[in-house]
């Protein structure tokens, strides 16, 4: 809007005075208000992600599969394509986090609880400390995305001050792919919503 009245004032100017660099500052206002109505409108275009925060073990993540079958609403999302998800726990007041992706969110998160069986593996804290689940779903995921939105998560954490430490051992960032190009606007609904969720793990991103 504040473009759009002083490219008004400009052309005012123009239309009574004449002159070339008017029009050069012009066709350059111009520009840039179209290259913004596009990011806008492609913002609004993509979808929001589907988040569920629940319980961090096997009877939750059952429960969850059950309900979104019943449902069918976002059974695809979630059950069918590939997912992001985030376990979180707090041992004292900052937390720990491991971040992954599947292709199988029942299978794979059945694989971490049977790990948790065993003896110093992160996996042991999902049972001690309580731990919560974030599963994250989009209607544009596929495996490169979601391989790029876990880099993403992980790289932002990093500067989380309630971040205490990230299990992962390595980020697997990846070249282009169809839709690499809307990777940062997915990313940025996705902490929007988490931080909705829990302001604490996730703050706006101006305070990281």
């Amino acid at each position: 809007m504040i473009l759009r009245m002083r490219l008004a004032r400009l052309c005012e100017s123009f239309l009574k005075h004449g002159g070339g660099y008017d029009i050069i500052i012009i066709i350059k206002f111009l520009f840039v208000i179209n290259v913004q109505e596009v990011f806008f409108l492609k913002e609004n275009i993509i979808s929001k992600p589907i988040i569920y925060e629940i319980d961090d073990n096997m009877d939750a993540v059952n429960n969850l599969a059950q309900e979104l079958v019943k449902e069918e609403k976002h059974k695809d999302l979630i059950l069918d394509y590939p997912i992001v998800y985030i376990h979180n726990w707090k041992e004292s007041d900052r937390y720990e986090i491991y971040i992954g992706e599947a292709n199988d969110f029942v299978k794979r998160t059945h694989q971490h609880y049977e790990e948790a069986l065993k003896e110093n593996v992160w996996q042991n804290n999902i049972l001690e400390y309580g731990a919560k689940l974030f599963v994250i779903g989009h209607e544009h995921f596929n495996k490169s995305l979601t391989l790029d939105i876990e880099n993403s998560l992980m790289n932002f954490m990093l500067g989380v001050e309630k971040v205490e430490k990230i299990h992962n051992k390595r980020g697997n960032p990846q070249n282009k792919y169809f839709p690499s190009k809307e990777k940062d606007i997915i990313f940025r609904k996705i902490w929007t919503l988490l931080g909705k969720k829990n302001s604490e793990l996730f703050p706006k991103a101006r305070n990281i």
